[in-house]
């Protein structure tokens, strides 16, 4: 009679595919924080990008003033009309680098959870060595005091071992 059924019910295979579930979800979790962070990197580099573009609109900007003010006899309108960009200009490139400061910070925060998630996988993936190697230590020890108790070499208990023997095994120790 084989000792493994085809879906082996004992505790110990029981605690094995909950250990594999734990380090599967673990990995879940792992991977998720990892695309979040790739994601929050992503919209920073962009905000980087739009930073950089009102900056260079404030640059723009303010050299058209610099334009306007030397024919400001001549064209008194253009030269507010530029003033106007620039004011424009300038909100925009502070209301870009507070949005990117913003990002930032997220990202940083994002990198801590993901290096949070990351070290609380690894400590988990050692517990669960250590409770594999546990609980393989106890079934051997036990398998070991079992060997000790019930030695196979004798011909007149054969039966003694046996747990299907109606006298032997487990229902032959409750009689």
């Amino acid at each position: 009679m084989p000792l493994l059924a085809s879906k082996d019910t004992s505790p110990e295979a029981q605690f094995e595919r909950n250990i594999q579930r734990e380090a599967r979800d673990d990995q879940k979790v792992l991977d998720h924080a990892v695309k979040d962070l790739k994601g929050a990197e992503a919209a920073h580099n962009k905000s980087i990008k739009a930073a950089d573009k009102a900056q260079h609109a404030l640059e723009k900007a303010v050299k058209q003033e610099h334009k306007t003010a030397d024919k400001l006899n001549n064209a008194q309108h253009l030269h507010e009309n530029a003033l106007a960009n620039q004011s424009s200009a300038e909100k925009a490139v502070q209301l870009k680098q507070q949005h990117e400061e913003r990002l930032q910070l997220n990202l940083d925060q994002r990198k801590q959870a993901a290096e949070t998630i990351q070290q609380r996988k690894e400590l988990n993936d050692q517990r669960r060595q250590a409770r594999l190697a546990d609980m393989h230590t106890q079934a051997s020890q036990a398998a070991g005091a079992m060997a000790a108790l019930h030695p196979v070499g004798n011909s007149n208990n054969a039966n003694a071992n046996d747990d299907t023997h109606p006298v032997g095994g487990a229902a032959g120790a409750a009689a």
